[in-house]
Order: structure tokens, then C-alpha cells, then sequence
């Protein structure tokens, strides 16, 4: 607990439970945002806004958190060991898909499915593939090959990988890595969408614009059964 953290949050794998579990073992004055920023802010900054705050305010956190891609933790929080939990790509988009459905009501999955590409196609790589704060492929969601490489190379620099399909595990295992007592688990924004619940028209599209994602998921598969291998969990 004498180490510095940064959490990239990616949206609809969990994070949120993760978050609760961070204000619960951290003083709210070690933690940017604290839930108190968080409310009057509506969530966490706009990643431009973070960018403008000065390296010192950073230097005094415990843990710096947000839906903030890998680069930017590199950048303002350079020693800090980074966090992340991944989830198999076309539930992560089908959990968008509702939650952006329950906000637009009048349009249908499809529609948004296809004009929110960005936030179900390769989200998790985007997250990844900078390696300068331009983040390019971050704000456009444009990825290729090359962007899944340098994902791929980042996500390996992680110090924890969590996944959304082994929650339980995951979180044992962040714990047990933190030097976190055991607390109670809280899963919390989980919906029971299934693919299976879908047309199978929309399900092939979504697997079709996650073909990186798929690649990446599955090297952090890898690295999570690794160090829970590690730790005995």
C-alpha cells in the first residue's frame, strides 16, 4: 500500500465495483477524482481537462482513476503501477449497446450500433494503442494492425489485468496484490444481456468490428491467469 496506482477504467467491465472498493481502502485526499470531484463533475474529467492539471497535484495521489487510456497514466503518473479490467469484447458492446439504448429509447440497437462505432468496435484497444498524448487512435477510433501491436506491448506492461468473466477471481487477486484485507463484493452496473437475447445479425456485426479486441482480450486472459498462477488464486 506504499505504491502509487493508476486505473484505467474501461467502461461496462465492472469498473464500478472496482472504484467502490478503491474508496474503501484509500483516504478520499489520496484519490483523484475523489467521489466528491466525481459528483460535482458528473463523473470522471474530460481526459484534455486531467491533461491541464499540474504534475504536482498527481505527485501527492495515492491512486489517479477514470475512463483514461494507458498513455495518459504513462504520462502523468509515469512510476505508477497501472490497473485494468478487460471483458470479451461483444459483451462489453451489447452492455453498451443497453445502456445507450435506456438513453436514446427512440433508436433502435442497430442504429446505435452503427453510429456509436467507436464505442463498440476495438474499444478496448483503443484504450491501449497510443504511445504519444495526441491519442490519435483513442479519440478517432480508427485502429489497425499496428495499433493492436503497440496494444498489445502496453497491456503487457500492466502490473494487474483483471477479467470481467472471472470477477470474483479478479478481485481476490487485486486484493492479495495491494495488501487489501477482504471485503465485501459488490458487482455493481451489470445487466443480463446475452447474445443469444439478440438477432443474429446484430451479433455478427458486433463480432465482426471486434476482431482486435478479441486479440487483445485474450493475451489479457493470459496475463491475469498468469499472476493469479503467481499469487495462488
Amino acid at each position: 500500500m506504499d505504491s502509487q496506482y493508476f486505473f484505467i477504467h474501461m467502461p461496462k467491465t465492472g469498473g464500478t465495483s472496482v472504484r467502490q472498493m478503491f474508496n474503501e481502502a484509500f483516504n478520499q485526499k489520496e484519490i483523484f477524482p475523489t467521489r466528491r470531484q466525481m459528483q460535482l463533475a458528473g463523473g470522471y474529467l474530460p481526459m484534455d481537462e486531467l491533461l491541464q492539471i499540474k504534475p504536482k497535484v498527481f505527485a501527492r495521489k495515492r491512486l489517479v482513476r477514470g475512463h483514461y487510456p494507458f498513455i495518459v497514466g504513462e504520462s502523468v503518473v509515469p512510476k505508477a503501477r497501472k490497473m485494468v479490467f478487460l471483458r470479451k469484447p461483444a459483451d462489453r458492446a451489447i452492455s453498451f449497446l443497453h445502456h445507450a439504448k435506456r438513453k436514446y429509447p427512440d433508436l433502435s440497437l442497430e442504429e446505435i450500433l452503427e453510429s456509436r462505432v467507436k464505442q463498440t468496435s476495438n474499444r478496448q484497444v483503443q484504450f491501449f494503442a497510443d504511445n504519444d498524448l495526441n491519442c490519435e487512435i483513442f479519440r478517432t477510433g480508427a485502429v489497425d494492425e499496428q495499433g493492436l501491436e503497440r496494444a498489445v506491448a502496453n497491456l503487457e506492461k500492466c502490473w494487474f489485468v483483471g477479467i470481467t468473466e472471472h470477477f470474483s477471481r479478479s478481485m481476490s487477486l487485486c486484493r492479495e496484490m495491494m495488501g487489501l484485507p477482504d471485503g465485501q463484493e459488490v458487482m455493481r452496473n451489470v445487466g443480463s444481456y446475452k447474445k443469444e437475447d439478440l438477432p443474429e445479425e446484430i451479433v455478427s456485426r458486433i463480432e465482426e468490428i471486434n476482431e482486435l479486441d478479441n486479440v487483445l482480450y485474450l493475451r489479457g486472459l493470459e496475463l491475469f491467469e498468469s499472476l493469479a498462477e503467481q499469487r495462488g488464486i
